[in-house]
């Protein structure tokens, strides 16, 4: 985790679709990397380089920014690539990250959609869609 000042690409916030509602994925609409994340700009230590539409939406919401270089990234709760809903991200390890896989059975394709709580919004088992 770092203090350092991150300034985003203007364009961002224009490429996140909302219209979900607060519980829902709020869907990055732009460039995505080859992993099927939202790619989006961000200026670190004064220059311009790629990162991860969640990323930026964690960054945000948080003020925290997670480096995988330093162990740590932004997982995705809803297991949903594209999301950009900062109350579906949490910081955490690779290792975690892997948990949330294994306990979610990500790896095994059983069913479409993905049964989710959000503790802190108060919604239990509220379903989000998984992308086909």
């Amino acid at each position: 985790m770092s203090a350092l000042l991150i300034e985003i690409a203007p364009s961002w916030a224009g490429r996140v679709d909302r219209s979900a509602g607060p519980n829902g994925c709020w869907l990055w609409t732009g460039g995505l990397m080859t992993n099927g994340y939202g790619q989006t700009r961000v200026k670190e230590d004064g220059r311009w380089r790629g990162a991860g539409a969640h990323q930026v939406a964690y960054y945000l919401a948080t003020g925290r920014w997670e480096r995988k270089a330093a162990g740590r990234l932004v997982r995705h709760l809803c297991h949903r690539r594209r999301c950009c809903n900062p109350a579906h991200l949490r910081g955490g390890t690779i290792a975690e990250n892997a948990a949330d896989r294994v306990a979610r059975r990500r790896g095994i394709k059983l069913v479409v959609t993905n049964s989710y709580v959000l503790p802190f919004a108060g919604v239990a088992n509220r379903q989000f869609g998984e992308a086909a």
